[in-house]
């Protein structure tokens, strides 16, 4: 269920980033276009660390219904290996990324 709710917020990241892009392009008045661009990028962020944490407690629960989980970990390996695991793959290290980039 987690994976379901994390794999949703980031599809719902990406559908307000693309607002955000519009509302930067359209909207004359910059200073409304920067408020609501604001709160935006506060909700996108909201929503990719939701994402992320989601994949995490994929990978420290052992959750074998996520390919992810089953190409990069194994149910002996400690806790720490568990959660660095998450960003030693291509799609963790990417949901990082997207994570510092919108943080900032």
């Amino acid at each position: 269920m987690a994976v379901e709710l994390g794999h949703f917020c980031f599809c719902l990241a990406l559908v307000l980033a693309l607002i955000q892009t519009w509302v930067g392009l359209r909207l004359t008045n910059k200073s409304f276009a920067h408020i609501i661009s604001a709160r935006l990028m506060l909700v996108q962020f909201g929503l990719v660390l939701t994402s992320f944490f989601a994949l995490m407690s994929a990978y420290i629960l052992s959750d074998f219904s996520v390919i992810n989980v089953i190409l990069n970990s194994h149910t002996a390996k400690p806790l720490i290996y568990k959660v660095t695991a998450l960003w030693s793959n291509h799609e963790g290290s990417l949901i990082l990324w997207c994570l510092m980039a919108t943080g900032l």
